[in-house]
C-alpha cells in the first residue's frame, strides 16, 4: 500500500489525536526507564537548542514523535522532526519552534532509533 494512502487509512481506521497541528497515533511506545530518562535528558538540555533558521529543503517540517510529559504545570509535548532537524516545543500556552544542534540532535536521533528498534 502506498504510504499517502496508508496515512489516510490509518486516520479513519485508528485511534489518533492532534498534536501541535499533527496527527499522532494514540498508542504509546513503551520505553524502557534508562531510555525514558535518557531521552528526557536530551530534550531538556539547552545544549540541543539553536534559533530556528526557516524551512529546509527537505520537505517541509514533518514531526517523526510526540514525546509527552505531564506535571502539576500541565501536559508539555516535544515534536521532534529528525529529517530536517527541528522540534517544536508545546507547554504553558507557548509553543517553540527549534532547530536542532548537530551533535546534540544526532544524540537525539540515536535514542530515537534504538526506541524504534524496542518497538520492531
Amino acid at each position: 500500500m502506498w504510504a499517502k494512502n496508508k496515512l489516510w487509512h490509518d486516520l479513519f481506521t485508528t485511534s489518533n489525536h492532534l498534536s501541535g497541528g499533527y496527527r499522532f497515533y494514540n498508542t504509546s511506545v513503551p520505553a524502557s526507564d534508562v531510555l525514558r530518562s535518557s531521552i528526557t535528558a536530551a530534550i531538556r538540555s539547552v545544549l540541543l537548542y539553536q534559533p530556528y533558521r526557516g524551512p529546509k529543503r527537505c520537505g517541509g517540517y514533518h514531526p517523526d514523535f510526540c514525546f509527552e510529559w505531564r506535571s502539576a504545570r500541565g501536559i508539555f509535548y516535544a515534536l521532534p522532526c529528525l529529517g530536517c532537524h527541528e522540534i517544536i516545543l508545546i507547554g504553558d500556552g507557548t509553543e517553540v519552534h527549534c532547530d536542532l544542534q548537530n551533535v546534540p540532535g544526532n544524540a537525539l536521533e540515536t535514542l530515537v532509533n534504538q526506541l524504534n528498534e524496542t518497538n520492531g
